[in-house]
Order: C-alpha cells, then sequence, then structure tokens
C-alpha cells in the first residue's frame, strides 16, 4: 500500500488535500531507513482522541504554570484560563519535586513549563532553569516545551543550554491585535525579533 492509499484511508482526512507528487517523493525518500515511532503529546488543558488514536494519560504530558493562575496581561486572548487548568509550580523545587514525582508514578514523558506573563508580554524563567537542566540530565528522553512569550537572544540561549527542547509563541503579525487583543504596548517588529532569536 502506497503512502497516498494509506492517507485515503483514514476517515479523519478524507476531505484533506494531498500533494500526490510531493507524498510520492517523501515515501521514496524514506525507503531503506529505519521507520522510527512517533509519540504526540497534549498539555493537560486539551485532550484528543479520535477513531484511530485513543487519548493519552492526562499525566503525560502535563503543562505547569510558574505564576499559578496569575497574569499580568490578561489579554482577551486567553483571559488566564489557559492557566487555570495547569499545574501552579510557582517555586523552582516545586516544579522540580513535582515532575520526578510524575516520572516516577504516572510515566511523564515530558511538560510544557508555561505561566502568565508581565505586562510587556514576557516571562521570567531564569531561576526555573537549572531546575530543567538537571532534570534533562537525570532523564535525557524526557521532553522540555517552554511558552516562551516575548525574549532576546541571551534568553533564548539560555533555555536551549539548559536543554528545553522546543519553545512555543504566539506570533502575532498586526499591531492592531497586539494593542486590541492582547492589551499590548509592543510593536510588531519585538514578535519578529523573538522569532529571530529562538
Amino acid at each position: 500500500m502506497t503512502w497516498l492509499e494509506a492517507l485515503a484511508g483514514i476517515e479523519d482526512l478524507e476531505d484533506a488535500p494531498f500533494d500526490a507528487k510531493l507524498v510520492s517523493r517523501l515515501e521514496q525518500q524514506a525507503v531503506g531507513k529505519l521507520p522510527r515511532p512517533i509519540r504526540f503529546s497534549t498539555p493537560t488543558f486539551k485532550e484528543y482522541t479520535s477513531t484511530e488514536l485513543s487519548g493519552c494519560n492526562k499525566n503525560s504530558f502535563p503543562a505547569f504554570s510558574i505564576t499559578a493562575g496569575a497574569c499580568g496581561l490578561n489579554c482577551d486572548h486567553c483571559q488566564k484560563k489557559i492557566l487555570e487548568p495547569m499545574i501552579p509550580a510557582t517555586k523552582p523545587a516545586i516544579l522540580d519535586q513535582k515532575v520526578r514525582q510524575l516520572i516516577e508514578t504516572q510515566g511523564l514523558n515530558g511538560f510544557l513549563l508555561s505561566g502568565g506573563s508581565n505586562k510587556k508580554n514576557e516571562i521570567s524563567y531564569g531561576r526555573y532553569l537549572p531546575v530543567v537542566e538537571q532534570l534533562k540530565i537525570d532523564y535525557p528522553d524526557l521532553k522540555i516545551a517552554i511558552h516562551s512569550a516575548l525574549l532576546d537572544e541571551k534568553r533564548a540561549k539560555d533555555m536551549e543550554s539548559a536543554g528545553v527542547d522546543t519553545v512555543m509563541m504566539d506570533v502575532i503579525g498586526a499591531q492592531q491585535t497586539i494593542n486590541e487583543v492582547y492589551k499590548l504596548d509592543r510593536p510588531v517588529a519585538d514578535f519578529e525579533s523573538t522569532l529571530a532569536a529562538l
């Protein structure tokens, strides 16, 4: 069975258009390469399941908030609601203890480190990065994602040095959205420079 035929057999993708030449080229490039398992994880504020995939253990990839439910922006984008289901980790030691406990008891695969931002849409992770680094040393397969907010090149390099695997950010390219939805007084250029740093 070709990859295109396999894709056509997935009911949830029946209306999705696929470039047949691209799929065929990717399939040819995969010939002779060892198959690798794919693991999908979702933060705890959203669970997914489909006819082909069952939902994962809620604690396999939880989200931690370093500010608990607090956020200086309180923008119209989420109104702090995304923070509510996150596990509070208001001190680095709390993050370390909870992550280790979930690894031992719940089969934790990784986690999202997030938090509410200040009024400049920045989140201060500095004191948490030594914990992240030690967790990566102790558990090399642990996947760590961070919701960065806006940052500079130094903070991006600090995250990389600590072993962060993935950085997520809200990319906004319209000044009106920044001002009216995020209630933020920063230019589009600050989002561009964050992307460049990452």
